[in-house]
């Protein structure tokens, strides 16, 4: 069998002629391909404004920076079951954030595991997996979505980009869309909007063409014209890529079948599988030694109470610990035929029954 890795990108000649074309108007910094495919990203989220920064740790920075102008002291609620992204960018601009425990079902938070202490709560389609924004919209504070991995992913049928009061998306090389690095920002808040242009500008507010004038402490988040004209194309390609990861996500169910658990999609959500995860109750150390031994790239998932910078960060989080003990995330990417699926399907069976 061949080698199969957890990510791979699916780049073809149509990306590589966007950029071709990028590159021959002469112009490599944040133009007209920009511009484009925030207008084109607004359009495919329902949001009224989309910005495009250089990676979505940067988009969750600008948009805290942005709502922490607005809000003053934040005190930000953060899923412990989420890569580290989202807790790092809200420690350097909180006042403080608590941690929070997510439903062992999910995999995502609700409104049960939140604090009354904070007033603004970020949450994390875990995997791509919408959060019940209605249910946690009925916490009156407001909510800023790590939507990092849910691109194409629908809530109540709309795909998710305005559920929230911002959304962050992440354009990274494994995602679903990917242009290398790059995110993008969405929300339908005509101030948050301008408050965000500027701040990943360096704050510029108006001025003329020939003035450096900056309105607010703003920095450098800007996407470039090469990363969009690689993300105009695979925007196009999105439906398709969704449509592809649920089916392949069904032959994983169909062959291992209740030998694991599986993350829980509920009737309101429409899981784009960025990963595929499940739940096993064999040793998951030698379980996924043994699949890389197989040439099968596995991931497992630390929470952030766990790594070394939140250690002393008080909190008991049960449904996180039994996650991050049991999950185990299968390939799943753009670039996987079928015959793979099937062929890593009957590998994880083989094995589990090894172990068992």
């Amino acid at each position: 069998m061949k080698y199969i890795k957890w990510e791979s990108a699916d780049i073809t000649d149509e990306e590589i002629q966007s950029v071709v074309c990028s590159l021959r108007t002469g112009y490599v910094g944040s133009g007209d391909f920009v511009k484009r495919f925030e207008t084109e990203f607004a359009q495919k989220t329902g949001a009224k404004y989309a910005i495009a920064v250089n990676n979505g740790t940067s988009g969750l920075l600008c948009s805290l920076m942005a709502l922490r102008a607005m809000y003053k002291d934040l005190v930000v609620g953060v899923p412990t079951f989420t890569f580290i992204a989202s807790a790092n960018t809200a420690s350097f601009v909180a006042k403080k954030i608590r941690l929070m425990d997510c439903n062992v079902r999910t995999w995502n938070i609700d409104a049960e595991n939140t604090s009354s202490e904070i007033n603004l709560l970020m949450t994390v389609d875990v995997g791509g997996l919408p959060c019940d924004y209605d249910a946690l919209e009925k916490l009156g504070i407001p909510i800023l979505a790590d939507s990092a991995e849910s691109a194409g992913a629908r809530y109540k049928g709309e795909v998710v980009g305005k559920q929230a009061d911002i959304h962050v998306f992440s354009l990274h090389r494994s995602k679903i869309i990917a242009t290398g690095e790059g995110g993008m920002i969405t929300t339908n808040n005509k101030d948050l909007y301008e408050a965000m242009k500027s701040l990943a500008n360096h704050g510029y507010g108006y001025r003329k063409p020939w003035e450096y004038v900056h309105a607010v402490k703003g920095l450098n988040f800007r996407m470039t014209d090469l990363e969009a004209s690689v993300g105009i194309v695979q925007l196009k390609k999105l439906d398709k890529y969704v449509a592809e990861r649920r089916k392949k996500a069904t032959i994983y169910k169909d062959i291992i079948g209740d030998l694991v658990e599986y993350q829980y999609e509920p009737e309101y959500a429409l899981h784009p599988y960025f990963f595929f995860g499940i739940i096993i109750k064999e040793d998951v150390s030698r379980f996924c030694a043994e699949m890389y031994r197989k040439d099968i790239e596995v991931r497992t998932w630390a929470p952030v109470h766990k790594q070394t910078p939140y250690r002393e960060d008080p909190g008991e989080f049960p449904n996180a610990d039994y996650l991050s003990e049991r999950v185990v995330l299968l390939p799943i990417h753009n670039c996987m035929t079928e015959e793979d699926v099937k062929n890593v399907s009957e590998s994880v069976v083989k094995l589990l029954k090894q172990l068992d």
